[in-house]
């Protein structure tokens, strides 16, 4: 008998040995993603047109979250460090991902090339608004080239990711 209770005893210690896994954090913050496929004009192809009114459009997963988001012209820390859009939040209230419509953004001289960028974030650092907090964000750039081809172009390199291959391999 005395050996039935022990066995019962320690089967219990055995469970109580291992801990439960901790419970999923439902409160910790998500960086939003800007879903590509989902972002208008098509990201990727340089503009030779202004879109129609400005209008620029971006497809966001925020698993229900509330993030942020804006949009620079020709963005230089130095001369040009304020967005055209500030920061502005969005709250969802449908399904994921949120289609954001952008405010419209005025044209730019057509005599040069431009570039949009879109920026969304959890919330953006308080001393740069290009710049996502600790929990991070996304981007999306369009290049404005009204001159169909006039506007310089940064290359990657052959393998598009900016590898290069070393000068010592052959």
């Amino acid at each position: 008998m005395a050996i039935a209770a022990l066995a019962i005893v320690a089967g219990q210690a055995a469970c109580l040995a291992v801990p439960p896994p901790p419970l999923p954090d439902q409160g910790q913050p998500i960086r939003p993603t800007i879903i590509y496929g989902g972002v208008s004009p098509q990201p990727g192809v340089p503009l030779q047109e202004w879109p129609d009114g400005g209008s620029f459009v971006v497809q966001v997963a925020s698993q229900g979250q509330s993030f942020y988001y804006d949009a620079f012209l020709d963005f230089d820390p130095t001369v040009n460090p304020l967005p055209v859009d500030l920061p502005t939040p969005i709250i969802p209230t449908g399904p994921d991902p949120v289609m954001v419509p952008i405010r419209p953004i005025a044209q730019p001289d057509p005599r040069f090339c431009h570039t949009v960028a879109v920026l969304v974030a959890h919330q953006f650092n308080q001393n740069s608004a290009h710049t996502p907090d600790s929990v991070g964000g996304d981007i999306v750039t369009w290049f404005y080239d009204p001159g169909g081809g006039d506007c310089p172009v940064i290359d990657a390199g052959a393998f598009e990711n900016g590898a290069f291959f070393d000068a010592s391999s052959p």
